[in-house]
């Protein structure tokens, strides 16, 4: 509203598994925007010069789309240059490349990028964020309270002590793993409350 540019970026960095992803679908909900996700590893080409096209495509599609756009795994295109490969050369283009485009993006966009090999990205490319935040494991604590809000949310009865066993049993572990244990406790209860008419309701 004050015609002054901001591009609103924001780099997560931390071990696979900690929510990152998660992290944006739900910022995505709250401001009611659509979430794009990209993994950029996914957009790695053998053919030279391929790689910058794919990205530029991307990049190019989104701009007259107000979004939250999620780059996973910024670390497969953003490594720091200066290597003098001609394959590395190549790369070094790439790097270049996205942070033309991050510079060029709308203010529309809120822009999220997640890797968990922070220490290999580009330094001009990390210093396009201007917030960056480590996503840690959760504490067992922790864990206990996100599985505890999980249930609440679910019609399924669920002792305390179960939430207690699959926090200690994989102790740990990353929060994404915990949460994929107890969906499938949760699927067990469901299936395992259901008649076989039903089971035929269900397929």
């Amino acid at each position: 509203e004050m015609q002054i540019r901001y591009l609103n970026a924001t780099l997560l960095y931390g071990e696979s598994g900690t929510g990152k992803t998660t992290f944006g679908r739900y910022i995505a909900y709250r401001f009611g925007l659509p979430f794009i996700y990209i993994n950029l590893s996914m957009t790695v080409d053998s053919l030279l010069g391929s790689t910058s096209k794919n990205i530029s495509k991307i990049f190019s599609d989104l701009q007259e789309i107000p979004c939250v756009f999620m780059m996973d795994e910024v670390d497969a295109i953003g490594r720091m240059r200066g290597s003098g490969t001609k394959c590395d050369d190549e790369m070094a283009r790439v790097v270049i490349s996205i942070m033309q485009m991050i510079d060029r993006m709308s203010t529309d966009v809120i822009l999220i990028a997640a890797t968990n090999r922070l220490d290999v990205l580009d330094e001009a490319l990390i210093r396009r964020f201007s917030v960056r935040h480590e996503v840690k494991r959760f504490s067992p604590k922790e864990n206990q309270e996100m599985l505890n809000r999980f249930v609440d949310d679910v019609p399924v009865d669920f002792a305390p002590d179960e939430i207690n066993d699959i926090v200690e049993r994989y102790d740990g572990r990353a929060q994404s793993y915990l949460i994929n244990v107890l969906v499938e406790r949760i699927a067990d209860k469901v299936v395992g409350g259901v008649t076989e008419e039903g089971l035929d309701d269900i397929r």
